[in-house]
């Protein structure tokens, strides 16, 4: 039996050969189009500490790496005209969005290819949103002070290959169903970091740079995997709550409680160095690893 196709602008269920979306009235028969290339040339913004806003809410592959001194350039090559972006410019933000669309199954592989770079330029604040996609974000060396990751069905990779010379007050990742992996995170340079996992895997690995500051990081999920790599000369303390197991490997060991609510510390940590990284996991349903590397 053939899966019922969907409106592409409310998600209602609608019949095969339906001219009309019978809850919003939207049209069905949108086709898609020639290859479209938007070109993307978009100047830093007035504001000392500006925004910027990336948003893909259908099908496609988004590859970011660092640039220059414009705030954003690179492509967008897409062959569904809805999918057109929409581009705001502000004094304090810069917005590229693409509409959240559900789309039918009746295209062959559309095509929705980002290739983009970001500046160097000034400090600035990062948020980010992807729907059904897979993406490669080399975000190393850029001074970025917020960083809001916000991820569907997705497969994700973001790389720190390089330090971040400005402090990034808050770096936050929700993710929706799929697998995603942060690498390098200690050269982020962040004082705080909060995951809220749904289904799905999650690879986390804190490589880079030492500490300069007490850092805090809160982990909660659902249901899924949590790998947790750590620098083996980190001082780490992690405090594990919920209904997972954990494993433990190389100068981790659990220091107090039992399943469903142990502490864990590194052999540094234990020697009283600061400064620290503090983890609070809570995770529903899954398993939990905690590796030095």
């Amino acid at each position: 039996m053939m899966d019922m196709p969907y409106c592409p602008r409310c998600g209602a269920e609608v019949s095969e050969d339906a001219l009309y979306c019978s809850k919003c009235g939207h049209a069905l028969k949108e086709k898609r189009g020639k290859l479209t290339v938007e070109e993307l040339d978009i100047p830093f913004p007035k504001a000392e500490n500006p925004e910027l806003e990336i948003s893909s809410g259908v099908a496609g592959y988004i590859i970011v790496e660092p640039g220059y001194e414009k705030f954003v350039e690179g492509t967008i090559e897409y062959d569904v005209p809805a999918w057109k972006p929409e581009i705001t410019q502000t004094e304090n933000i810069v917005s590229i969005k693409q509409q959240e669309k559900f789309t039918r199954n009746v295209w062959d592989a559309p095509k929705n290819d980002w290739k983009i770079k970001l500046g160097k330029k000034k400090p600035y604040q990062l948020r980010m949103k992807t729907g059904v996609s897979r993406g490669l974000w080399k975000l190393g060396s850029l001074p970025i002070t917020s960083l809001n990751i916000e991820t569907g069905v997705s497969q994700t990779k973001l790389e720190f290959d390089e330090p971040n010379m400005e402090v990034m007050e808050l770096l936050r990742l929700q993710t929706g169903v799929g697998e995603t992996s942060l690498t390098g995170l200690l050269n982020a340079n962040f004082r705080q970091m909060r995951l809220d996992a749904g289904i799905g895997q999650v690879n986390l690995s804190y490589t880079g740079k030492g500490l300069e500051r007490d850092a805090n990081v809160r982990l909660e999920g659902g249901i899924g995997g949590l790998d947790i790599k750590i620098r083996k000369d980190l001082p780490a303390v992690f405090e594990v709550s919920g209904l997972s197991s954990v494993s433990h490997r190389g100068n981790i060991h659990r220091t107090s409680g039992g399943f469903g609510n142990a502490i864990y510390t590194t052999s540094t940590y234990d020697l009283g160095e600061k400064p620290v990284l503090s983890f609070k996991i809570g995770l529903g349903i899954g398993g939990i690893s905690l590796t030095e590397v």
